[in-house]
């Protein structure tokens, strides 16, 4: 209902100095397909569907913002102004994504999943950023790489030995009891690995 009341998309609007100001990102971006480049502000205009002049006044109002510093929202520093339609602009649309979502699922050391007393769940294993605990509470730059690599190789290792248990105690069938060459009559429990 809010996007039929003009309310969104939010965008991020970078006028000329401020795309030359951080130009590998709005690259990276761009070829990335998350960032438009448009020649004008008449362009600009014309992709949020509205008159030049609205964009016009906008852009007067927040450089004499910046001039006078008295911004009605708080807003202290003003870099890159003024900004002006006869200008070049890179937008980017703000959309809600997760980037990281620090897990949720509390596992031990052999990646079984646990309950909250603490045991592990029986058959369940689990990693990379769906795992808490110890392993999700922080939110570095390759930590997710770490969680997916580390305890995916982890768990995989845990998974097929207690496979492997299963099979050996007669708990499951292994694969050469089946008559189609699957697996046998019981649950399996399923985990990835990467190489």
């Amino acid at each position: 209902e809010l996007q039929k009341r003009n309310k969104f998309p939010y965008r991020l609007v970078l006028n000329g100095a401020a795309s030359k100001e951080i130009e590998w990102h709005v690259k990276h971006y761009q070829g990335r397909g998350l960032m438009k480049h448009f020649e004008t502000g008449a362009d600009l205009a014309k992709e949020f569907g509205i008159p030049i002049s609205n964009l016009d006044k906008c852009f007067k109002e927040y450089n004499e913002i910046a001039r006078t510093k008295k911004d009605p929202y708080g807003k202290k520093f003003f870099a890159n102004t003024p900004f002006s339609t006869n200008d070049y602009f890179y937008v980017g649309v703000i959309t809600p994504v997760i980037h990281y979502c620090m897990g949720g699922i509390t596992i031990g050391t052999g990646g079984e999943v646990l309950k909250k007393n603490g045991d592990p769940i029986e058959g369940l294993f689990s990693a990379g950023e769906v795992a808490g605990g110890v392993h999700g509470l922080n939110r570095l730059g390759g930590s997710s790489l770490l969680d997916c690599v580390v305890f995916g190789r982890v768990s995989g290792a845990s998974s097929a030995t207690y496979l492997l248990n299963q099979i050996s105690q007669g708990d499951i069938a292994g694969p050469a009891s089946s008559k189609s060459g699957g697996g046998g009559g019981g649950p399996v429990p399923v985990s990835v690995t990467v190489d």
